[in-house]
């Protein structure tokens, strides 16, 4: 029997340790009798099944299943009306449920989003949300749903990035849907910054190297190593030895303003090219550092 009003929270899991306990300590306590989490576990060797278990989660092991599959199983076998599909890297504001429960007061409503910061606090991030809430008002890890309107479409795609975005997309077709601002959660995905990271490096690369072979000009050499800039911030900061230092701990805006500084000094004796190229990396490695470092410790 389906249980009007109560919420049945499905997160996903795979050696989340470092980030399930945080997550539930901010969840559990809003939860009141009838409500459940369910964790769907890819098969994790660490503390994760140990740690979800103590904050009296139902946990089902589904070894290498995409993350679409396991947030199809996680709602199939939910008992409550409205499903909430999130993440281990989320932080839950107080009083995030009881807005959840109100918003579906209306009882033709039948998908809830809302919104999402970095929970790091970093520029980058931070635009990345806001473009998701402002074009898409859509938020990848905040997906919620009445189950019978589920059952009724497609379900989950059976992929494991951007699995959510095709659910809401029909739900939206489906019936009434709300997207509200102000039901947010603290988002602590590296995704945030590294995917676009490399993006914008490799888009400013390709306009700098397609600029200087129309024109020839120095302004090429500077875009391309700008591009070249971003890329090496990012895989330096995805690639380093300790894993659990911000970015800042890479010094990037160090060496970036570094190598600013070498071409500066030396711009007399370098070719135009390897200096605009010099001036581009060393811009690009600072620019990314500053969007990417958090702004608080």
């Amino acid at each position: 029997m389906i249980v009007p009003m109560n919420v049945s929270v499905v997160i996903p899991s795979f050696n989340s340790e470092k980030e399930i306990e945080g997550c539930l300590k901010t969840l559990v306590p809003q939860l009141k009798s009838g409500d459940e989490v369910i964790i769907i576990d890819g098969g994790s060797r660490d503390r994760t099944l140990e740690i979800a278990s103590n904050h009296g989660c139902q946990i089902h092991i589904y070894p290498e299943a995409s993350l679409g599959r396991c947030r199809d199983f996680g709602a199939q076998v939910s008992k409550n009306d409205i499903i909430l599909q999130t993440d281990t890297d989320i932080l839950f504001p107080q009083g995030f449920i009881e807005r959840l429960r109100g918003d579906y007061e209306n009882p033709e409503v039948i998908g809830v989003s809302g919104g999402w910061v970095d929970g790091k606090n970093r520029l980058l991030g931070n635009m990345v949300c806001a473009v998701f809430e402002g074009v898409l008002q859509y938020a990848d890890c905040l997906l919620s749903y009445r189950k019978e309107a589920y059952n009724a479409v497609i379900g989950h795609p059976d992929v494991s990035f951007g699995e959510q975005i095709g659910t809401w997309l029909q739900l939206k077709k489906f019936g009434p849907t709300i997207y509200d601002p102000g039901l947010y959660v603290y988002h602590f995905s590296e995704r945030l910054v590294n995917i676009p990271s490399y993006l914008i490096g490799g888009t400013i690369l390709g306009a700098g190297a397609v600029y200087e072979t129309a024109t020839g000009a120095d302004l090429g050499y500077a875009l391309m190593g700008h591009g070249v800039g971003w890329i090496l911030g990012q895989a330096g900061v995805d690639l380093g030895i300790n894993k659990d230092a911000p970015p800042n701990h890479f010094h990037h805006w160090h060496l970036g303003l570094m190598l600013v500084a070498s071409a500066m000094a030396f711009s007399e004796v370098i070719p135009g090219e390897l200096e605009a190229t010099l001036y581009g990396v060393g811009s690009g490695l600072a620019l990314h550092d500053f969007l990417t470092e958090s702004l608080f410790p």
